[in-house]
């Protein structure tokens, strides 16, 4: 039952790259496979939580502030929710929602 969700959000990320949002469509595949890679469920849906230092890891081919403002205009876009992550810790937790995508 996943499948046609995917697929349909393989198929509207291209509206990303017609507006030449390449950082952005590059974050939004890696953290689309890392989510449904990893199947973290919280509230029927699929979050992904990190730090700062985290998403360094993720994405080495950028700096901090390019990750701070990918994920921004992911966020501003409707692409992603986002909300706090884990009490005591630097993290944001996001979701993709596909529903606008």
């Amino acid at each position: 039952m996943e499948q046609p969700v995917i697929t349909q959000y393989m198929k509207k990320t291209v509206l990303l790259v017609e507006q030449n949002a390449w950082h952005e469509y590059i974050a939004l595949q890696e953290i689309h496979e890392y989510v449904y890679s990893l199947k973290n469920e919280h509230d029927d849906r699929r979050w992904i939580y990190k730090t700062p230092i985290e998403w360094q890891e993720m994405f080495p081919f950028w700096s901090m502030e390019m990750i701070e403002s990918v994920l921004l205009n992911l966020v501003r876009m409707g692409f992603l929710e986002v909300r706090h992550g884990r009490t005591g810790t630097n993290s944001k937790c996001f979701r993709i929602h596909y529903a606008k995508c």
